[in-house]
């Protein structure tokens, strides 16, 4: 086993100097630190710009742009240099970089104790079978004389030594059960210390990318560089925030607050950067069409093959002929002059040296111990010795499961068996003593994590999908700046950027459907005033420091008037009150006559006088045997309708009180019932 251990080391140290050399041959640039300065946001994109400032020799010289996204899109990059700048650019080009993850560290801490646990359980096992083979010997011990034999001891002495040998085998059941219950718990920390090595037995591939650029600098000096590319996983969405104060009167000014949901999963950070926002499609803009190369080929056909052809079929034989005829590899020569640029080449920076020897170690340290800890449940049966250990392999087993489905989950976006299975993990670590739970601090901070930040991404998702993409909202271009600088996080969650806030003047009414249910529905009208266009999103309505309820904003033009819906307004209190009986008409004969009686009062609460469009109707009727008569309205509408639908306007002062009345009688034969259908008023 030693000498496959030593083939496989030495054969990886081969390799890994070999890899090493042959990444050293092609990492001839010279990697240079950069920070993103500006972010522009599009419809589910983003175009980043890194700058730096390099001092240059003069002459030729290649540099990188190391540790940038996966999820960048090469035909976007692109380096920006000054327009005084007499810097040349010779060459760029687009690198994925493969490199593995070891956590050297924290897998030498899990080899050890998983050491220290395996050696731990071989002394205890060594010394319980050492009392077991006593116990076998002390038991096999026979004093009793054969046949007719004289005894060869004397009874007395014979007493002290059953005495001594049952004292000891009293002694040794003691000290076996004792060390059962050792090996038990050697067992248990054998167990977990598998577990913890388990997860450092394996790596993990993270892909990078790299921008590799050729310069030529005319003298040497300071230089400032930009690279400039796009990245998908990116963009934003409009939402506002309307105030009105309490003090406000019939025509107040309202403040607007402008933001915008902006969300990054691009796979890299976004700090202290300026902002700017945009209804474009980055990688599909708005162009000319284009026409593609069309090239004719033509041969001289040899004597004995010329025949003369038909206009009929001319079409396609010259397809043919040009197919048959064309020179060897003339098509293939044609179609490299039209294919896309190659795929970016990819790259697999070597592994520490030192990390791919601790990982070789690990797996092998992993499956020795795990055969000596089965051969030594199969040669320890006893129940004592397997109790708190059996509860451990139970616990590891679901624990195993659970923090590899929370990863799946989490990584397929699947956040709500994410956020389950995190807090499953998090449940079982829980059932663990405190120590053992020290060898878990990783995994419990990744499982809080995965919880929060599904929850987080949970609510996301609903939010999103009560939001209109920017870019299907406006065709062409929209543009406009954050005044402030941004960090965001690569996680993906909403987080909200502040983009202005102004006061307009607006004038407010009240729109009331009198139905079963009235309610004062508050309008304002805006006159907008600002250049920049509003585009729609959700509108958080605020009176004063109280949330009103969340409505609709339309998208507006600049110095458009338009009304904005701010929904119920519950300082307009509104009941209702209904009377019906019937009357002397249908007391009488075959005929019933019922009056109906509706009565509302409105109440302004505010303190302020309010106007107000109220909305009510009288039924028609649908069928020839029900009569609706006598009808009474109270006070008279402003406009009435052919179906019944009536405009009531009302101004009421502060604190001030309303009614209106709707009266009609229903006639109709006794055996008739009638059905009420849509019951109430509205526009």
């Amino acid at each position: 086993m030693n000498s496959l251990l030593s083939w496989r080391t030495a054969a990886v140290c081969l390799l890994t100097l070999m890899t090493t050399g042959l990444w050293a041959e092609e990492e001839d640039y010279r990697a240079i630190p950069s920070s993103i300065s500006r972010v522009h946001l599009f419809d589910g994109q983003a175009l980043l710009l890194r700058t730096t400032t390099l001092d240059l020799p003069a002459g030729r010289i290649r540099l990188a742009f190391e540790d940038l996204p996966e999820k960048l899109l090469d035909q976007t990059a692109r380096l920006r240099l000054k327009g005084s700048s007499d810097l040349r650019l010779l060459d760029l080009r687009v690198e994925t970089v493969v490199e593995k993850e070891f956590r050297t560290q924290e897998a030498e801490a899990a080899e050890k104790e998983l050491k220290a646990a395996e050696q731990e359980l071989r002394e205890v096992t060594a010394l319980y079978l050492a009392q077991v083979e006593q116990r076998k010997a002390l038991s096999s011990i026979d004093l009793k004389p054969s046949g007719e034999d004289k005894p060869l001891i004397s009874v007395d002495r014979w007493k002290h030594i059953f005495g001594f040998v049952d004292s000891s085998l009293t002694r040794i059941n003691s000290r076996i059960n004792e060390l059962l219950g050792r090996i038990d718990n050697a067992r248990r920390r054998l167990e977990i210390a598998l577990t913890v090595a388990e997860r450092y037995k394996s790596h993990r591939e993270t892909r990078r990318k790299t921008v590799v650029v050729d310069l030529e600098a005319p003298r040497a000096g300071s230089y400032d560089i930009a690279l400039e590319y796009g990245v998908e996983d990116a963009g934003w969405f409009p939402h506002y925030r309307l105030t009105l104060e309490e003090s406000r009167s019939s025509s107040p000014s309202v403040k607007l607050t402008t933001a915008v949901y902006v969300y990054n999963e691009t796979g890299e950070d976004w700090s202290d950067a300026k902002l700017t926002l945009s209804t474009a499609d980055l990688t599909n803009p708005s162009r000319l069409p284009e026409l593609s190369r069309w090239t004719i080929a033509s041969v001289i056909r040899p004597d004995s093959t010329r025949v003369a052809r038909s206009d009929r079929g001319l079409e396609s034989n010259v397809a043919q002929a040009a197919d048959e005829e064309a020179p060897a590899g003339y098509y293939e020569r044609e179609k490299k002059k039209d294919a896309p640029s190659p795929e970016p080449s990819t790259s697999y920076k070597p592994a520490p040296k030192k990390a791919m020897e601790q990982q070789q170690r690990m797996e092998q340290s992993v499956n020795d111990v795990r055969g000596f800890y089965n051969k030594n449940l199969a040669d320890v049966k006893e129940e004592l010795a397997d109790q708190k250990a059996r509860e451990a392999r139970d616990l590891m087993e679901d624990f195993r499961e659970s923090v590899n489905e929370q990863e799946n989950y989490y990584n397929k976006r699947d956040y709500s068996n994410a956020r389950t299975h995190a807090t499953r993990t998090l449940d079982i670590i829980q059932r663990l003593s405190t120590s053992e739970k020290q060898k878990f601090k990783r995994e419990i901070e990744q499982a809080k994590q995965i919880r929060a930040w599904s929850y987080e991404m949970e609510q996301t998702k609903k939010l999103k999908r009560q939001l209109t993409a920017p870019g299907k909202q406006v065709p062409g271009d929209f543009s406009m700046d954050a005044p402030l600088k941004i960090s965001v996080t690569s996680d993906g969650v909403f987080r909200s950027v502040f983009i202005s806030e102004n006061r307009y003047n607006a004038s407010l009414s009240y729109e009331v459907s009198l139905n079963r249910n009235p309610g004062a529905y508050l309008t304002a009208n805006i006159q907008y005033s600002d250049k920049q266009a509003l585009l729609a999103g959700p509108v958080d309505i605020y009176y004063g420091e109280d949330f009103g309820g969340t409505s609709r904003h339309p998208m507006v033009a600049p110095g458009e008037r338009y009304d904005l819906n701010l929904g119920k307004d519950p300082d307009i209190e509104i009941s209702r009150e209904d009377r019906q009986y019937e009357t002397s008409e249908g007391l009488f004969g075959g005929r019933r006559a019922v009056r109906y009686q509706e009565e509302f009062t409105i109440h302004n609460r505010r303190s302020y006088a309010i106007s107000l469009d109220l909305y009510g109707a009288i039924p028609r009727s649908a069928d020839d045997r029900i009569n609706i008569e006598n009808i009474k309205v109270s006070p008279t509408p402003a406009h009435q309708e052919d179906n019944g639908i009536m405009r009531f306007k009302l101004n009421l002062k502060p604190g001030a009180r309303e009614k209106i009345k709707l009266e009609y009688q229903l006639i109709h034969d006794r055996d008739v019932i009638p059905v009420m259908a849509n019951e109430g008023g509205s526009r």
